[in-house]
């Protein structure tokens, strides 16, 4: 799936059957218009779209053309007719501490930016690209202006101090001000690196100008971000974000938000989803539950209190037997399992300081036994820093194999030239007891240990973006968000990071960064290929404090009543077409 992606994106495809205009490769084209589609494109839920006046676009990268009969998502079993109605159970271990939709990831990617608020765009991965949601239409005139039309009758929810009012231009440039006025905003990468100035030409149109061309303008870090592109009414922006109850124009409204706890949302009835035949979304209530153990994940799951459960391989191969009307997916995905070093100046850890000593810990780290025995096989060993789903952007293994070659040997001997300490223990931290990333930390303690470097495991738990902000760690094992572009994984090693909360694991380097800058530019798709993979090439011959080491599976397990799941693997995906067989 990913594979026929990227070589359709490359390639310049760019037209589904819908006629909604694609991007030229992974950038626009010079005058890419977005369809209004009326939901996400599944046969099965009978879901349908308006067309665009538009009907091909030139590529930027020399070829364009009509995708014959695109394959407009892919999902699971659907039996009988949708049924209106249910509630669809699923929970989350990583930490939203309050209710701020800007300032926490899970907000963004999994509760309130998913239901709640509404956003330009959804990306995809399949023909499409993307799903249109907040916007009508979006146009690029130019590679420095971006025109955008909100939906004719979109409404935020009737709560005061909103109370139902329609969804105007002037909300969406608030919330883009916010964005960059908030210093713990998750993800400024569009507004600092990208937005110069946006606009409310009228009423429901918004105008931006660029700072400079955006490769990835439609990808799922941009323009479809949950914590970036969220469109709050601008009366309720402000600290009271933190606590208050969220208003959005989403498919749900707010009925319990206990941050750290428990959240239901029920459906929203003016939603503009809602005029459609049939009226979307076809689920009535949505409820998420904190849960940080992946054993009391399972045991929900198999108690009916989850529907939808991500589990460790080896509870998928368990359930395999348990349950076995339910349905099983491992998909390999975008996003990868990162060993990251604390590489902050002010820190003066030995491997800032010295590059040997990072070289030698690149050759304790043995990724194809992290996939084998921490992912049970349920992972790809990582050729360059990007997953390897994102397929076109690999570097070549010959041009980069030696830098991740295992040779403790050769490690014990960078140790000794850095002169480092060997009586110096070092944390590395890990999400929970219990968790496969536990698995991860323990193979790669031992791994370490070959060459005489001590360390013990810390579990951060819900504290994750909190021992970042405070730089309070040496080591980690995480899952950085996936996207649908290698935008995000490149600009991890970059010195200001696509975030001012994930940060800390570059080398500060200002060559690296110019070539960052650079390769967000390149809006033509084989120059942005090669620069991709240029960075890759420099940032792995200084030994990056953020080794991408396998690109594990996406595992999901669906209890057997939830039906056409799309199973998109971008973040932030909106599924209205899902239901519950009753």
């Amino acid at each position: 799936m990913s594979d026929s992606y990227w070589t359709k994106a490359i390639a310049g495809r760019v037209l589904n059957r819908r006629k909604a205009m694609a991007l030229a490769g992974v950038g626009l084209s010079s005058a890419a218009i977005l369809a209004a589609c009326g939901g996400s494109g599944s046969k099965s839920s009978g879901s349908s779209a308006a067309s665009s006046s538009g009907s091909s676009s030139s590529s930027s990268s020399g070829g364009s053309g009509a995708l014959t009969n695109p394959k407009e998502g892919t999902f699971s079993p659907s039996s009988g007719n949708p049924t209106p109605g249910g509630r669809y159970k699923t929970s989350f271990n990583t930490g939203a501490e309050n209710l701020n939709v800007v300032t926490q990831y899970n907000e963004g990617a999994t509760l309130s930016g998913l239901y709640v608020y509404d956003r330009p765009l959804s990306s995809r991965e399949d023909s499409r690209r993307y799903v249109l949601q907040a916007m009508a239409s979006i146009e690029t005139p130019d590679p420095l202006t971006v025109v955008m039309k909100i939906r004719p009758g979109s409404v935020f929810q009737n709560v005061a101090p909103v109370n139902g009012r329609e969804v105007t231009a002037d909300d969406y440039v608030a919330t883009q001000d916010y964005e960059k006025s908030e210093p713990k905003a998750f993800d400024k990468t569009f507004v600092n690196s990208f937005l110069d100035k946006a606009t409310a030409t009228d009423k429901s149109t918004i105008t931006m100008k660029l700072k400079r061309p955006n490769a990835y303008l439609f990808g799922g870090q941009q323009l479809g971000s949950g914590t970036g592109q969220p469109i709050i009414p601008k009366e309720t922006i402000g600290p009271s974000l933190d606590t208050a109850v969220q208003i959005g124009s989403g498919p749900f409204q707010v009925t319990e938000a206990r941050a750290l706890n428990h959240y239901l949302y029920k459906q929203f009835p003016a939603y503009w989803g809602r005029k459609l035949n049939p009226a979307l979304p076809l689920i009535n209530e949505f409820e998420s539950t904190y849960i940080l153990d992946k054993s009391a994940q399972e045991t929900a799951f198999y108690g009916g209190q989850l529907d939808y459960f991500v589990p460790s391989p080896e509870q998928l191969n368990t359930a395999k037997s348990r349950l076995p009307n339910a349905h099983f997916y491992g998909l390999p995905g975008f996003a990868s399992t990162n060993i990251s070093f604390n590489m902050w100046p002010d820190k003066a850890l030995p491997w800032q300081k010295d590059e040997r000593i990072r070289e030698a810990i690149w050759h304790l780290t043995d990724r194809a036994e992290i996939a084998k025995r921490g992912y049970q096989g349920q992972a790809d060993p990582t050729i360059g820093l990007v997953p390897t789903s994102l397929k076109p952007y690999q570097p070549d293994p010959k041009d980069v194999g030696q830098y991740t070659a295992v040779d403790p040997q050769k490690a014990k001997q960078l140790l000794d030239a850095a002169g480092y300490d060997y009586s110096k223990s070092w944390r590395i931290g890990t999400r929970a007891q219990g968790d496969v990333l536990e698995s991860i930390a323990l193979i790669q303690q031992t791994n370490m240990a070959k060459a005489g470097m001590k360390s013990q495991l810390q579990a951060y738990g819900s504290a994750f973006f909190d021992i970042l902000g405070k730089k309070d760690w040496d080591f980690i094992v995480e899952t950085p968000p996936g996207a649908d572009t290698p935008g995000q994984q490149i600009r991890t090693q970059h010195s200001e990071s696509w975030s001012p909360i994930y940060t800390g694991f570059a080398l500060f380097d200002k060559t690296l960064d110019a070539m960052i800058e650079k390769s967000e530019e390149a809006i033509d798709a084989n120059d942005n290929k090669k620069q991709v993979i240029d960075i890759q090439k420099y940032a792995m011959s200084h030994f990056s404090g953020s080794m991408e080491v396998v690109t594990h599976y996406a595992l999901w397990i669906l209890g057997e009543k939830v039906q056409n799941y799309e199973l998109t693997l971008v973040p932030n995906a909106v599924r209205n077409e899902m239901w519950i067989k009753s």
